[in-house]
């Protein structure tokens, strides 16, 4: 495995406060009620952050192109019964960033990005679209 050197954000940036507000914006507008937890996967040292909606069967969704969540807020309704997982990539949708020449990618996504957040989610299995991976 590769060495990951995490490029963080300042949590008390005005951008990222700005880039949360529009988020939490958003999910109002909807009148989505969710959460939000950052969590570190330890084997990559990097802190991603993730959404949280709903109750029910999981699904978790891992956003293509720039790794942000939010575009699939809209989707979110259309999906009652389901607790929607929103993994908001490295580099994308306020998580950490990564500099991909140090990241063993394949290993990044199944122990990491997967398995490993799986797991933090209390779930075994779960559905999983993902687009522009």
């Amino acid at each position: 495995m590769l060495h990951a050197v995490p490029l963080t954000l300042d949590q008390s940036d005005a951008r990222v406060i700005a880039a949360d507000a529009a988020e939490k914006q958003l999910y109002d507008f909807l009148g989505i009620s969710y959460s939000v937890r950052r969590i570190l996967l330890s084997r990559h040292g990097i802190t991603v952050r993730v959404t949280e909606t709903g109750q029910g069967d999981p699904v978790v969704i891992v956003p293509g192109n720039t790794g942000d969540g939010f575009p699939f807020a809209p989707l979110v309704p259309h999906l009652p019964g389901r607790r929607i997982i929103t993994i908001n990539r490295p580099g994308g949708g306020l998580s950490e960033g990564m500099d991909h020449t140090t990241v063993d990618f394949h290993d990044f996504v199944y122990f990491g990005a997967s398995s490993g957040l799986l797991r933090t989610f209390g779930a075994d299995r779960a559905c999983t679209p993902t687009a522009n991976l």
